[in-house]
């Protein structure tokens, strides 16, 4: 949860680009998809009531890339915090479900939902409502 009370900001930014009036598809990524990425698609599909079993299960197969990805990290010469073994590998290396259970826990405790979150974070209700009309059923 502290990252994304960190980050606060860039989640609100993401939010308003994403509802904006020329938004169109976009793809949000990065190289691992599990930390900032994460918790941004945590908090959009949370918006729209997904299932908080199919976001943990969304985050969660992040998990399947994780060791390709960090085989070819591991290669990289000038990245020692990173190599298997030191705390902050052990952390990056891992997408575990009670991972993003654990950020939902907080999250609920903390701020109510995904919406309260971006609304105490500075978002207008505007791009809340427009992200939820997005996916509405038709």
């Amino acid at each position: 949860m502290s990252m994304a009370e960190r980050g606060q900001d860039s989640f609100v930014r993401a939010l308003e680009l994403l509802t904006g009036d020329d938004a169109g598809p976009t793809m949000v990524h990065c190289t691992a998809g599990k930390d900032r990425t994460g918790v941004l698609i945590a908090l959009l599909l949370s918006l729209v009531d997904v299932d908080r079993a199919a976001i943990v299960a969304d985050y969660s197969a992040t998990q399947l890339n994780l060791r390709e990805m960090f085989r070819r990290i591991d290669a990289l010469a000038n990245q020692p915090r990173l190599k298997p073994g030191t705390p902050a590998s052990a952390a990056l290396r891992d997408a575990a479900p009670e991972s993003m259970e654990a950020f939902l826990d907080a999250l609920e405790e903390r701020h109510g939902s995904a919406a309260e979150f971006f609304v105490k974070a500075g978002a207008q209700s505007v791009w809340i409502e427009r992200w939820q009309e997005r996916f509405a059923e038709v």
